[in-house]
C-alpha cells in the first residue's frame, strides 16, 4: 500500500522561491529577446516570475474560460508588475504575455485534473475548493467542466493526446529556446 502512494506522489519541485528579487530592488534585471525568446543570464528568473504570476487567481482570474477573454486590464497590471524586477523593451510584451497564457492554461489543468476529476460530484467539487482560488472563479470552472460539449472537447483532446508520439524531453526548456541557444553556440563556433 505504502509503495502504491509512493509510485502515485509525482516529484515536483513546488512554487518558485524568487530569491532573485532581492536583487532587483537596486536596478532591474535586463532581458534580452531574440526570435521571440528571452535568452541571457535573467531569463531563467523571468521565466520564473511569470510563471508564478500567470497561475495566480487574484492577478488574472480563472473565471475566464479563454485566454482572449481575459480583460486588458489584468493582463497590464501583471506585465507592469514584471517589468518593475525586468528591462525589456515594449515590443517583447508579447512574449511575455504569450509565457503567462501557458502558465494560466497550465494552472487551470493542474487544477481540474487535482480539485475536479478525483470528485464525481458537483457539490464535492465545490466543497474540495482549492484555498488559492476564490470561490466565485471555482463555481464558474466547475460549471464549465461539467458542461456537455467541454467534456466532449475534453474527451477528443485526450485521444488526441494518446496519439503523440514525440514527447518534449528538453527539461524546463521550450523547444524555441533549445533552437535560440543551438543557434547562438553555431555562430559562436563559427566565428572562432
Amino acid at each position: 500500500m505504502a509503495e502504491e502512494q509512493e509510485d502515485a506522489h509525482r516529484n515536483v519541485r513546488g512554487k518558485a522561491k524568487l530569491a532573485f528579487l532581492g536583487r532587483t530592488r537596486v536596478g532591474k534585471l535586463p532581458v534580452s529577446f531574440r526570435d521571440g525568446v528571452e535568452i541571457g543570464p535573467n531569463s531563467t528568473e523571468l521565466s520564473a516570475l511569470v510563471g508564478r504570476l500567470g497561475r495566480d487567481a487574484n492577478l488574472l482570474p480563472f473565471h475566464f474560460l479563454k485566454w482572449p477573454l481575459v480583460d486588458i486590464d489584468y493582463k497590464d497590471r501583471v506585465i507592469m508588475e514584471i517589468k518593475q524586477h525586468f528591462d525589456f523593451p515594449d515590443e517583447c510584451n508579447k512574449y511575455v504575455l504569450k509565457q503567462l497564457n501557458a502558465a494560466w492554461k497550465d494552472e487551470k489543468a493542474d487544477l481540474k485534473r487535482e480539485y475536479f476529476i478525483p470528485f464525481a460530484t458537483r457539490e464535492d467539487r465545490i466543497a474540495n475548493r482549492p484555498d488559492k482560488v476564490p470561490e466565485d472563479q471555482w463555481t464558474v470552472l466547475v460549471e464549465y467542466w461539467e458542461n456537455p460539449k467541454t467534456l466532449e472537447k475534453a474527451g477528443k483532446n485526450i485521444l488526441n493526446r494518446k496519439r503523440h508520439k514525440i514527447m518534449h524531453t528538453g527539461g524546463s526548456k521550450s523547444f524555441m529556446k533549445h533552437a535560440v541557444e543551438v543557434r547562438l553556440n553555431f555562430k559562436y563556433h563559427q566565428n572562432s
